[in-house]
């Protein structure tokens, strides 16, 4: 689930395909026997680099002050010896102030990775860099397919306006095919949209890496 634009951990991932690429030259795969896994390598910009980071580390500064408080709390109960009551308070406050900073983590900018682990059978998304929880998990129908669909996706853009302009809302429309897999539980679920007008021509190396690895019968 997504809150502003901002993915919230723990819950489910509904928001289909896992991956969207527009250039080949972006995608970083790594292909071995049976397996292989695709991540986003598009090179940011110097600016975004900065707004990245400065973010990162406003998030990390508050998540460990949030930590901070909930452990000082608790030691300091533990240490001088409190009451019953005492000691249930700072636990709670612990748990409150320390979950909470720890969830503030999730919200740090990391690249995910999606794997898929034609021996075992598993698909994978998880984050790159710590930290890597809030992985979602799928399984393969065996024998391993996938189809390839035309698709064209929307994408919402939002800006804010100031005092003598309103903010405005518009939606631009991105051609191309949907690569689905069929999952256990799940059916025929996108987890890559690759984008162009002949993306199966722009995207024919990956295509191709995709099948041989996995060892998919092209139809």
């Amino acid at each position: 689930m997504k809150i502003l634009g901002i993915r919230i951990p723990y819950t489910k991932m509904s928001d289909y395909p896992l991956l969207w690429f527009d250039n080949p030259e972006h995608i970083v795969i790594n292909a071995q026997s049976s397996n292989l896994s695709l991540q986003d390598g598009r090179k940011k910009k110097l600016f975004e680099k900065i707004i990245d980071m400065v973010v990162n580390l406003m998030i990390l500064a508050f998540s460990l002050i949030f930590i901070y408080i909930g452990t000082s709390f608790l030691s300091e109960q533990v240490i001088y010896g409190g009451t019953t009551g005492d000691l249930a308070f700072s636990l709670l406050v612990f748990l409150v102030f320390g979950g909470f900073g720890v969830l503030m983590l999730s919200f740090i900018h990391r690249k995910r990775v999606l794997a898929i682990d034609g021996t075992n059978n598993q698909v994978k998304f998880e984050y790159v860099r710590w930290p890597r929880y809030d992985t979602i998990n799928y399984e393969l129908r065996m024998p391993i397919s996938y189809e390839i669909m035309k698709k064209k996706r929307t994408i919402t853009h939002h800006e804010g306006g100031d005092e003598g302009t309103p903010s405005r809302t518009w939606t631009t429309t991105h051609p191309g095919v949907d690569v689905s897999f069929d999952l256990v539980g799940e059916g025929m679920i996108p987890l890559l949209f690759l984008e162009g007008k002949n993306p199966q021509t722009k995207f024919e190396s990956i295509l191709e890496i995709l099948s041989s690895t996995l060892g998919i019968k092209d139809e």
